[in-house]
């Protein structure tokens, strides 16, 4: 028993050795708990700023292309807003035309009907 006791004595420290020597290159401490992930993230909801009944005329990015906020992604055929842009614009001259006669006054013979009426 007495040769055996340091054999075995010599045995348990070898695996003590061993043991924290793996534990240090295992990564097992705080200092080395990272975590790397690669792959790609879909995105299920993008909000855009398109109307509805619009057709695009030319998509300026591809899928996959990385964009920032505010960049410029496709470009809509303008006849649309260029019909309702001159809708618009008749409707102001219109407009100016009425405040014209209205503040140019009456013209005699509207007064004159006017007088007639009463």
């Amino acid at each position: 028993m007495k040769k055996a006791f340091p054999i075995l004595l010599v045995i348990a420290v070898l695996i003590g050795v061993g043991g924290y020597f793996w534990l240090q290159q295992s990564g097992n401490g705080e200092n080395n708990r990272q975590l790397a992930l690669y792959g790609n993230i879909d995105i299920r909801e993008a909000q855009l700023a398109f109307n509805g009944s619009e057709h695009i005329a030319e998509i300026l990015v591809q899928e996959g292309d990385r964009v920032a906020k505010g960049q410029l992604l496709a470009r809509l055929h303008p006849e649309l807003l260029e019909a309702r842009l001159a809708e618009a614009e008749a409707a102001v001259e219109a407009q100016r035309q009425v405040v014209a006669r209205l503040e140019a006054g009456s013209r005699p013979e509207e007064i004159r009907k006017a007088e007639a009426e009463l």
